[in-house]
């Protein structure tokens, strides 16, 4: 079945009839296969699987021609909103029709006030299934600026750290707090092969690599502008991992003796245990003998009887008022 946003737009297949099109970050694996769906090459921003009758790309391979449309999934970042229309602006021919489609809230109602240094003849056209479907179209001579992480610095347990972040990647800009309880009371003994699950910007593997005598670092992430973060914030830093783009621990062959992670718990805005279940599985199965499973969560989120499916222990080595950090083995 698909998403919501999808339904909405299918209702509108009509406003697609001429030219070329090209759909960029689908938020969840829509397919877009069946017979009333016109051709459509897809760009991923995001290791998912989702169909169409074009040509995939995932990001940061690109698309090899101007498209008459473009449709852009609203992001939930509203900073990532920016980095997208600088993504699909050498994409467009003449008078391309670019069309935004979202939930309610996810923020795309704020489309047209976000978006007013790049778009023109931005309009509501349809809604329903709880979202909204717009149209617009580039300013003449738009300049788009040149997508790069940009490099920021933290300070963690007193000592600065370069990172560097793509807008829309998980602490971009700032160190969240549950990242911070866990860089701040990781354990004394982490040695062997080091995987920094759900890596966002990198810091977590970064920090370990540069403070502890490992063999190995992996990072990973499904989301391609958190992998190109993460490479640059090893290069600040001199330090050498491997990052891949991986939906979960799919494309991850090696086994660790350490697993570190801060773990997403959405999908779009909705709170999802279902990655988390998968999550947790896949770790266990990606451990060592004696490897340990080190989470960071939300301390309203029900993780502790999830991880004792997998795990026989489960101890809470550190918590504030927002955050528990999890051993696992």
């Amino acid at each position: 079945m698909l998403s919501a946003p999808s339904q909405l737009l299918e209702k509108h297949l009509e406003l697609l009839i001429s030219g070329t099109t090209l759909v960029i970050d689908p938020l969840v694996s829509d397919q877009f296969t069946q017979a009333h769906w016109p051709e459509m090459d897809t760009w991923l921003l995001r290791d998912i699987d989702c169909p169409s009758k074009g040509t995939s790309y995932l990001y940061p391979n690109s698309p090899a021609q101007k498209y008459n449309n473009i449709i852009v999934f609203y992001p939930k970042s509203k900073e990532k909103l920016n980095v997208l229309i600088d993504l699909l602006s050498p994409y467009c021919h003449d008078n391309c029709q670019i069309l935004f489609v979202g939930e309610n809230k996810g923020g795309i109602k704020s489309l047209k006030k976000q978006s007013t240094h790049a778009l023109q003849f931005v309009n509501k056209l349809a809604s329903g299934k709880h979202c909204l479907l717009y149209r617009a179209s580039l300013i003449p001579d738009y300049q788009a600026s040149d997508v790069q992480p940009k490099p920021f610095e933290f300070t963690i347990n007193t000592t600065p750290m370069p990172v560097a972040s793509l807008p829309g990647v998980f602490c971009h800009g700032r160190l969240d707090e549950g990242t911070q309880l866990l860089l701040e009371n990781l354990p004394s003994a982490i040695s062997g092969n080091i995987y920094d699950l759900a890596c966002g910007c990198g810091v977590i593997g970064t920090y370990i690599a540069k403070h502890y005598q490992i063999d190995q670092l992996v990072l990973s992430d499904i989301d391609c502008f958190a992998v190109e973060s993460a490479k640059n914030t090893l290069q600040l830093n001199d330090v050498q991992g491997k990052c891949i783009t991986s939906n979960g621990l799919m494309k991850i062959s090696s086994k660790f003796d350490w697993i570190f992670t801060n773990p997403p718990f959405h999908t779009g805005v909705k709170i999802d245990y279902d990655i988390t279940v998968a999550f947790f599985r896949d770790c266990k199965a990606k451990l060592k003998p004696n490897g340990k499973l080190v989470v960071v969560a939300n301390s309203f989120l029900k993780y502790p009887p999830l991880l004792q499916t997998h795990f026989q222990r489960v101890d809470v080595i550190a918590q504030n008022n927002k955050f528990k950090l999890y051993v696992c083995s």
